[in-house]
């Protein structure tokens, strides 16, 4: 917390305890809810490293979450289709939207 002096009294700022246990229980079910999702979710930072890879996406490629964390998505992982995974970031990264991919 940070306090700061107002007409002689100080009083603190930011989140209390309540705020912090709600705030991580609040991560946590947003966490267990993306992992169970019956579709697959899997995310990456710009340098292609896997940030996110949910049970779904562990049972289609059959990595597992600890496998894939951290390691390059297109080029190790999703070789399969290496070629239009490579092309969708392509221009997700670009902020370009698509509708439909073959």
């Amino acid at each position: 917390n940070v306090f700061t002096p107002i007409n002689g009294t100080t009083c603190g700022s930011g989140i209390n305890e309540n705020e912090k246990n709600d705030r991580a229980d609040m991560r946590s079910e947003l966490r267990q809810l993306a992992d169970t999702a019956h579709a697959p979710n899997f995310g990456s930072e710009v340098n292609d490293k896997v940030t996110e890879w949910n049970n779904k996406t562990a049972d289609i490629e059959r990595f597992s979450k600890e496998e894939t964390f951290d390691k390059p998505l297109v080029s190790a992982l999703i070789i399969e289709f290496h070629k239009t995974v490579q092309e969708i970031m392509g221009h997700a990264l670009k902020g370009e939207k698509k509708s439909k991919y073959e």
